[in-house]
């Protein structure tokens, strides 16, 4: 954590100030491990940056910040009463947010796909009218054939 607060943060704050992309970000690609994998002269310093905040800041600017900022009206959402699945996901987003400090966890595809289901939960209305869980299929009569009489028994035929 050290290395964080001395090395690793403050130089990519001074790479995004210096850089020009405080308001605008660097864009995709261009923060984490994209642009470790593949680099850049002038990029290498946007490989890491060890914290969400920063990682969104760095890719998309201002809007990141705010996307990061959003984080908080979810917590408060998840923490109304509701259904046991709002519990688990408010604890799964909050351990998600605390590790997100020290590391850009949005890379992760098992944190972003919950903070994706959190979103969904919390977005979805609470008063959608109940539906049966399956509609009734309708069976069609059986296809007697091209004539009106192919399934009669062959003494029955006219």
């Amino acid at each position: 954590f050290n290395d964080r607060l001395i090395h690793s943060w403050p130089n990519f704050i001074e790479v995004i100030a210096n850089e020009g992309w405080g308001w605008w970000g660097a864009g995709f690609g261009a923060v984490g491990s994209s642009a470790a994998a593949f680099p850049l002269a002038w990029l290498e310093l946007l490989a890491i940056a060890d914290n969400t905040a920063l990682y969104l800041w760095g890719m998309l600017g201002v809007f990141g910040v705010l996307m990061y900022l959003l984080l908080f009206p979810l917590l408060l959402r998840l923490h109304e009463r509701g259904p046991r699945i709002r519990d688990a996901l408010l604890g799964i987003v909050f351990c998600t947010c605390l590790i997100g400090w020290a590391t850009d966890v949005l890379e992760v595809p098992t944190a972003t796909l919950f903070l994706g289901m959190a979103i969904a939960h919390v977005l979805m209305p609470q008063d959608l009218p109940r539906q049966r869980p399956y509609s009734r299929i309708e069976t069609p009569h059986p296809h007697r054939g091209v004539e009106p009489h192919a399934q009669l028994p062959r003494g029955a035929l006219p």
